[in-house]
């Protein structure tokens, strides 16, 4: 016999208030904490979640983990149309890409 647990749909940064006890997303100290980060995964990890910054193209993904660093200092080479390659933070990307500010 199995047991699982359905969840309610809704906004990842919703669902780890709701996991961390966090009454308001402005007042959380950022980044995580460890004890945070690693209760938050135990929750998360294995679910599938749905994108919704592309418009209409959403995509389901399956969360594997949850890094240690914030969208702020993750980062990664992007490369230009120029061809040249850059670093960029995740959150950079999104800002510049989408018009994303992310939580």
């Amino acid at each position: 016999v199995s047991a699982t647990a359905f969840y309610k749909a809704q906004p990842v940064i919703q669902f780890m208030c709701e996991v961390l006890d966090i009454h308001n997303i402005d007042e959380q100290p950022r980044p995580l904490t460890d004890s945070h980060r690693v209760k938050f995964t135990k929750e998360i990890k294995g679910l599938k979640v749905e994108v919704t910054h592309c418009g209409s193209m959403r995509r389901k993904y399956r969360v594997c983990n949850v890094t240690r660093r914030p969208a702020s200092l993750q980062t990664f080479p992007l490369q230009l149309e120029s061809g040249q390659t850059v670093e960029r933070t995740v959150a950079q990307y999104f800002r510049e890409k989408y018009s994303l500010q992310l939580k």
